[in-house]
């Protein structure tokens, strides 16, 4: 039976990956320091066309999980959303953004 290889990659191998190729190593040596094929780091730097992604991050829109708690206990005990205790902490969104989380909690 044959042995399936991973290769997908840690963030911190990525991190490494990326700043090697910046370096200007070559594929067979940065694969040789992560423990892959070179072919495997040419399809990944290919994915991104040999430029890094940015740092991926969250909306300052998007409910922090703080406030998602906050709203999904509210309405376990039976609070509406109209009520002053609900939630204890100021949410700084919307009312328009708390409606998909009561309409998932409702179902």
């Amino acid at each position: 039976m044959m042995q399936v290889r991973r290769w997908k990659l840690s963030a911190a191998q990525r991190a490494d990956m990326w700043s090697r190729w910046k370096a200007g190593q070559s594929l067979n040596a940065i694969g040789r320091a992560l423990g892959k094929d070179h072919v495997v780091i040419q399809l990944l730097l290919a994915r991104h066309g040999g430029i890094a992604p940015p740092a991926r991050r969250r909306s300052r829109r998007a409910l922090t999980l703080a406030e998602r708690e906050d709203i999904s206990r509210g309405i376990a005990s039976g609070c509406s959303m109209a009520e002053p205790q609900l939630p204890r902490r100021p949410i700084t969104k919307r009312p328009s953004w708390l409606a998909p989380e009561r309409d998932t909690a409702e179902k």
